[in-house]
C-alpha cells in the first residue's frame, strides 16, 4: 500500500477513511435547518380616544352700573338789596321817549 505522510513505511494498514479517497467517505456534516423565525408579535394597541375636556363657556361679565352722580345743588343765593337783574328788565335802553 502506498504510504500516507506521518504513517510507517512499512504499514500495510489502508489510511484513515477518506484520507486521499481511500476507504469510505466521512459521514456528511448533519446541517439542521434553522427553523423560520417566529413572526413579531404585534401587540393590538388600542388608541385611546381623545380627551375632549367639558370647557365652560365663560359667565357674561356684568359690569355694576356706577351710582347715579348727584350734583349737588347749591341754594339760591338771594340779594340784600336788590333782585337779580332780569334781561326782561332793559333799563338802559331808552329811545328817546
Amino acid at each position: 500500500m502506498f504510504p500516507w505522510p506521518g504513517s510507517p513505511r512499512e504499514s500495510h494498514y489502508p489510511p484513515p477513511p477518506g484520507y486521499y479517497g481511500y476507504g469510505p467517505p466521512p459521514p456528511a456534516p448533519v446541517i439542521y435547518a434553522a427553523p423560520p423565525p417566529p413572526p413579531p408579535v404585534v401587540y393590538e394597541i388600542p388608541v385611546p380616544p381623545p380627551v375632549v375636556y367639558e370647557v365652560p363657556a365663560p359667565a357674561p361679565v356684568v359690569y355694576a352700573a356706577p351710582p347715579p352722580v348727584v350734583y349737588e345743588v347749591p341754594p339760591p343765593v338771594y340779594y340784600e338789596c336788590s333782585p337779580p337783574p332780569s334781561p326782561h328788565f332793559h333799563h338802559h335802553h331808552h329811545h328817546g321817549w
